[in-house]
């Protein structure tokens, strides 16, 4: 098994699972190196406050192409098709 770690919270609790993962057969455990938190409860606090922002933000319709980044797929407005 192969197992890809964010490191993106407590580095003492994600140095004791990989090392758990490891003794377990785990081949191999790849350390990604993140500049912040994003994606764990290390982000909780920040949501209320950054739900309040967008609330007071006003927002338009999508009026240009988005590529996806993963696929490559082209998304457009209905009246661009």
């Amino acid at each position: 098994m192969i197992v890809v770690l964010s490191w993106g919270g407590d580095d003492a609790n994600l140095q004791q699972l990989a090392q758990q993962l490891e003794l377990r057969g785990t081949r191999f455990v790849k350390r990604l190196n993140v500049t912040i938190a994003s994606h764990t409860v290390c982000m909780d606090a920040a949501v209320q406050p950054y739900r309040q922002v967008l609330q007071q933000q006003d927002f338009a319709r999508l009026c240009t192409a988005m590529i996806s980044g993963s696929g490559g797929h082209k998304f457009l407005r209905p009246q661009m098709q």
